[in-house]
């Protein structure tokens, strides 16, 4: 299974924001690790929205594997195209780019910021707001 193929199955069985795989991996290799990231009643639930019949599956990669199966008798469809950003979502996602990560940040620096509605580090919620309104600027 490489790394396109993974993405499509994920997109396909509506969890697009799934970690990528580093390298190609065998079939039974994938299946056995993808099927350890939920319970095998969740794969069964996802077999259910997808139309598959998992009801006999013991054990989580199993699932995975009928699933595969059906997501390659569907034609293995690709991911879909992200949605165009809107103005406000392009502005937010230069402007993320452009600062430090939240990633970067101490857990114990970040704060909610209600205008973006994401999470920031401190000190860039802060530079932030002060650029949004710069007259309530003290300094």
């Amino acid at each position: 299974v490489d790394e396109d193929r993974h993405r499509g199955f994920m997109s396909w069985i509506n969890f697009p924001r799934a970690a990528g795989i580093d390298t190609s991996m065998q079939r039974a290799e994938w299946t056995d690790f993808v099927g350890s990231k939920l319970s095998l009643m969740n794969w069964k639930f996802i077999g259910r929205r997808r139309d598959v019949d998992l009801s006999f599956c013991v054990e989580p990669g199993e699932a995975v594997s009928r699933l595969l199966d059906s997501y390659d008798a569907a034609g293995a469809p690709k991911e879909p195209l992200p949605k165009a950003m809107t103005d406000v979502e392009q502005h937010i996602y230069e402007v993320g780019a452009s600062v430090q990560g939240v990633a970067q940040a101490p857990l114990d620096r970040l704060v909610w910021d209600r205008h973006a509605g994401v999470p920031r580090a401190a000190e860039e919620a802060a530079d932030a707001l002060a650029r949004r309104h710069p007259e309530a600027d003290s300094s």
